[in-house]
């Protein structure tokens, strides 16, 4: 009957209730044992996680043995027989070692590296350690979250007690939140601290993808979630990630400012060095030859030496790929550029350094392109930072030889100077127009450069060597106007040519510029990009002697023809006033009686002309080497001299009003001053 089975369970629960105890007291034993026996379970899992598992299994089937129990015969709901339950104690316990093994491994670091730290280096010992504690416990988010089961839910609470005091050391480090301590830092140690960064950030989203679009905005110290208290208490999920993701954004920040700094000692740390290179180094410099004779110096191996280890230092801290060594690579490659065009000219002393410059400058721009290649083959750079590096090394690549070509081309300076100071005041003079009748001046002139191309064909490169030879067409074309030019400052008849005979000096003339015609010609088989620069160059030669024989007929029509040459010579000039002066001064060697006619005409001509060159063309297409411009050379030769030169009727005689006004106050003022003195009363004079 019903009574009677009941009866029977009431005699089993009785008989069992000595058992029951020794159960209970059983769970309440192992219990005891586990929490205070094994010492650290966070240790037990770092350093025997077989162990911790074979653990975890005992308390998880220690666990079903229970359920089992309760599910016999409805034992839960009669409540006559409890079993202690371990498993919520172990892992509250682990929660509550995690949290403390995460703050020991920082302050054991930070007394070891205090003990032992160079007293100079005490900052950066310390960060190195905090650096080596935190690359130590990331790395142990993914063993733990292995050893344990997901539902314990210890990884989670591993991770948020690694990330906090993480996050928490590396600002104390660093100053702050607004990094005051990382200009102490080496450019090493901020690469060691954004690499750590980066690992961090990279290990936690790799491990919770939930936090990578976490964005809790207000990152301040005051908006860290505060969920640990080192009491082992179970933390919500949620609140976990978002305590995970405040640590990632807050140490992304410091990324941001240990990147900034990077960069700024980056910039200051290249433009040092290239300082010391160019400057401190400059002077002892020696030249040297190659074994076919070209002229360098040791300027481009410095240069290099430093930069290769510079840039390769950086990449080797950096984890592969990072976008930052192609900003970085990108700012070393300016300020090589910069430091490149403040500097270039310093090193042009004579002829021979102008050729080591051009040289070295030219091996600089090979060198360049063969170090990015080489980084680039031996891989571990982002397609983003290829691409940046490559376009800062075109840039390079085109100053390096623009200035190689500058170089080799300021030879011109010192080939022409000895023949300004030796021949050019011998042109044009009664002597070349009667005496020198076979041209022995421009033959000298040609003889001259020859002599020094033979010279610059052993010294530089074929391709430098052609825009030397370049440079000295330009340079004989300006030599010749610029002794023309002199020869009119000079000239102060304002009714008599500078010529004895015009016609013959016109031929004269014709014949000087024939045989510097035909030396350059005689090289254009070997250089044919040469013919191009000749018939530019000598086409103003030739425009000088038509507008010398236009003026030489000393008529009305001879005046109004200057129109033909003006528009012509303008574009050489863009300056109204500079091609007035230069067309009046010609016509001055020959009819300086007329020369008002034609500076006249050329004013009226005013408008037209500055159509002709806007603001800013006066730059365009024209070479920046000293001494290779005629407006430059022009305009160098008007600002010294003092010549008087015919103007306006209407400038001449408002200027001598203005005189005479002028000469009348002083005056009256003399007169009154003395009428004073001799009176000793003001007097009235009005």
């Amino acid at each position: 009957s019903e009574s009677s089975l009941s009866a029977t369970d009431e005699e089993v629960d009785k008989f069992l209730a000595s058992f029951v105890n020794d159960v209970w007291e059983l769970g309440e034993f192992i219990e005891l044992t586990l929490l205070s026996r094994i010492g650290s379970f966070a240790n037990l899992t770092l350093e025997n996680p077989s162990a911790m598992k074979a653990l975890i299994e005992a308390v998880e089937k220690y666990e079903v043995a229970i359920v089992e129990y309760q599910d016999y015969e409805n034992q839960k709901e009669k409540g006559s027989l409890k079993i202690t339950s371990i498993k919520e104690a172990v892992i509250k316990q682990c929660r509550r070692d995690f949290e403390s093994k995460s703050v020991d491994v920082f302050t054991t670091i930070h007394i070891y590296a205090a003990d032992n730290a160079d007293e100079d280096d005490a900052y950066g010992s310390q960060l190195t350690a905090t650096i080596q504690a935190a690359t130590k416990l990331v790395g142990e988010i993914e063993p733990v979250r292995k050893c344990f089961p997901k539902d314990w839910e210890i990884d989670l609470h591993w991770s948020l007690c690694i990330s906090n005091v993480c996050s928490s050391d590396f600002l104390q480090k660093i100053g702050g939140p607004d990094g005051h301590n990382l200009p102490e830092l080496s450019i090493t140690l901020l690469l060691d601290l954004i690499t750590w960064v980066e690992f961090f950030c990279e290990t936690f989203e790799s491990a919770y993808p939930s936090i990578k679009e976490k964005n809790p905005g207000n990152i301040s110290i005051e908006s860290r979630p505060d969920l640990l208290n080192g009491d082992g208490r179970e933390i919500n999920p949620e609140d976990v990630m978002d305590g995970l993701a405040w640590a990632k954004n807050m140490l992304w920040e410091v990324h941001r400012l240990a990147k900034e700094e990077f960069l700024v000692q980056t910039r200051n740390q290249t433009d040092s060095f290239l300082d010391k290179i160019y400057n401190d180094k400059g002077a002892e410099r020696s030249r040297s030859e190659t074994a076919d004779g070209r002229l360098i110096t040791s300027l481009c191996e410095e240069i290099f030496a430093f930069i290769i280890v510079h840039l390769r230092t950086i990449r080797d801290h950096l984890p592969a790929k990072s976008e930052i060594f192609g900003v970085a690579a990108c700012i070393v490659l300016s300020r090589m550029q910069l430091k490149q065009i403040a500097h270039h000219e310093h090193a042009f002393d004579d002829l021979d350094s102008c050729c080591a410059a051009a040289n070295d400058f030219d091996r600089m721009s090979e060198r360049i392109e063969d170090m990015i290649t080489k980084f680039k083959e031996e891989g571990g750079i982002s397609q983003l930072s290829e691409s940046l590096i490559d376009e800062a090394c075109r840039e390079l690549v085109s100053l390096y030889s623009s200035h190689a070509v500058y170089a080799a081309q300021s030879v011109h300076i010192y080939v022409f100077e000895p023949m300004h100071e030796s021949i050019a005041d011998e042109l044009f003079s009664a002597e070349w127009e009667n005496d020198l009748t076979h041209n022995q001046l421009s033959v000298g002139i040609v003889r001259t450069i020859e002599d020094f191309r033979c010279d610059l064909e052993i010294y530089l490169s074929d391709y430098l060597l052609k825009k030397a030879l370049d440079a000295f067409v330009t340079a004989s074309v300006l030599f010749y106007i610029q002794s023309l030019l002199m020869k009119s400052e000079k000239h102060t008849l304002r009714t008599i040519s500078c010529f004895n005979d015009t016609t013959k000096a016109l031929g004269r003339m014709k014949d000087d510029i024939r045989i510097m015609r035909e030396y350059f010609e005689g090289h254009v088989e070997t250089m044919p990009a040469l013919k191009r620069t000749i018939q530019k160059e000598f086409e103003v030669l030739t425009i000088v002697c038509e507008i010398l024989s236009s003026a030489s007929a000393r008529t009305s029509e001879s005046v109004n023809e200057a129109t033909n040459f003006v528009f012509v010579l303008h574009k050489q000039f863009s300056d109204v006033q500079i091609t007035k002066q230069f067309i009046g001064d010609l016509w001055h060697l020959v009819a300086p009686s007329q020369e008002l006619g034609v500076r006249t005409l050329i004013e009226s001509m005013e408008i037209q002309l500055k159509s002709l060159s806007p603001p800013g063309s006066e730059m365009r297409g024209r070479s920046s080497v000293p001494g290779l411009r005629l407006d430059e050379m022009v305009r160098k030769l008007y600002s010294q001299s003092k010549r008087r030169r015919p103007g306006k009727i209407k400038d001449r005689v408002d200027g001598a009003r203005r005189r005479f006004s002028t000469e009348a106050t002083a005056l009256k003022k003399r007169r009154n001053s003395l009428i004073q003195s001799i009176t000793k009363k003001p007097v009235n004079l009005s």
